[in-house]
């Protein structure tokens, strides 16, 4: 197919069966990390893909027999959902870490870069006890400028969400449905809260209206750990889906933490087994950061930025105090033209999108450009 956008071709291939982040992540290399030549590209030249089963190369070379991308594209924009390709300066970057990350995710509500994530995760049939930890731990956290990641299931995740929602602070939803289909449905108000608070929102790389599966929410698990730094078990059954997350996080290098309950409760028995596994005893919010000071002290550091602003120089001096060539570039390009989506600015300068990208974020965190929720940058100097 011709004429896409990058983010409309990855879109479209995240949609596809046979198509998983693993096939992709071939597909990316052998094309230059550059999805619409994947769906340009004839069967003799998706045969020299390393392991690309012929099933996959059929769904490639005839999208439309298995998606309607304009139906999808349409949707979108009536709900106001937007897609993160796996190269976006928006998609969290923990989650490009794991061997398996998403080919994309639909966001709904602010597709803010979120890399300070800490994970909650427990169980549907939570005590009283439980939901109070998780309410309080996810509150404390959200105050120190953390996103509280959890699956808007009942109980615990909930509680989660909720709890950072209290203090003012960002929580992340990972859904495994479709961005637009609220499940279990008594969440709803809590499901339009996250989409509307500042910093907030629901992710899925499940494409919309896409049903509640049972096999689908292990693999919204992986995303849960996945873009998150650290994660806290409240209350699970041995064979819950909270123990799914856990092992996937220690699969993913991240550290798990487990809340002790009592031993004769059902689901304590997850978060004793996990502590006897190894993971790290949680009774207080101050043992995340005993066990892993480097947050601890990264979350010091944002308070004390965000408490003194920096002065912005002024717009004629700016150039001159970039480091790089394309960062001044950018700043030109993106000035010159009041706001600029990336695929207009991939399109105007002839640089590997992966160097732009990541020189869009430096811009960013010198607060020099700033991306609105729709994805266009302007410059903030």
């Amino acid at each position: 197919m011709k004429g896409l956008s990058g983010v409309q071709a990855c879109l479209l291939l995240n949609a596809l069966p046979k198509i998983g982040p693993v096939s992709y992540r071939k597909l990316w290399a052998h094309f230059d990390h550059d999805p619409s030549r994947i769906l340009e590209a004839s069967d003799e030249e998706l045969r020299k893909v390393p392991g690309l089963s012929q099933e996959a190369r059929e769904v490639i070379s005839h999208p439309a027999r298995y998606f309607s991308l304009q139906e999808e594209w349409e949707k979108m924009q009536a709900q106001g959902i937007s897609f993160l390709p796996s190269d976006d300066v928006l998609y969290p970057p923990l989650l490009r870490e794991i061997y398996d990350p998403p080919i994309g995710l639909y966001c709904r509500g602010s597709p803010e870069a979120h890399s300070r994530c800490i994970a909650i995760v427990g169980s549907r049939q939570a005590t009283p006890y439980g939901l109070k930890i998780a309410h309080q731990l996810a509150r404390d956290l959200a105050q120190r400028d953390y996103s509280i990641v959890s699956g808007l299931a009942q109980g615990i995740d909930a509680a989660a969400h909720e709890g950072a929602l209290a203090v003012g602070g960002r929580t992340v939803a990972v859904l495994g449905t479709g961005v637009d289909v609220i499940y279990p449905r008594i969440h709803r108000a809590l499901y339009q809260k996250i989409i509307q608070a500042p910093g907030s929102c629901v992710l899925s790389e499940f494409p919309l209206a896409y049903p509640a599966e049972k096999h689908h929410f292990p693999i919204r698990n992986r995303i849960i750990s996945g873009l998150s730094q650290a994660i806290i078990v409240i209350e699970t059954t041995c064979h819950g889906g909270s123990m799914i997350t856990a092992r996937l996080a220690a699969e993913q290098g991240r550290q798990v933490f487990a809340v002790p309950g009592r031993i004769d409760q059902p689901t304590s028995q997850g978060c004793l087994a996990l502590i006897r596994e190894g993971a790290t005893l949680l009774s207080r919010v101050e043992d995340i950061f005993e066990e892993l000071p480097f947050l601890q002290a990264d979350s010091s550091n944002r308070q004390a930025a965000e408490a003194i602003p920096p002065a912005k120089p002024h717009r004629s001096d700016m150039g001159a105090m970039l480091k790089t060539e394309l960062e001044r570039a950018l700043y030109e390009l993106i000035g010159q033209h009041d706001r600029l989506s990336l695929d207009g600015i991939l399109q105007k300068l002839e640089h590997q999108p992966q160097q732009i990208i990541s020189s869009l974020q430096m811009l960013e965190l010198q607060q020099v450009v700033t991306q609105s929720p729709s994805g266009h940058y302007e410059c903030l100097a």
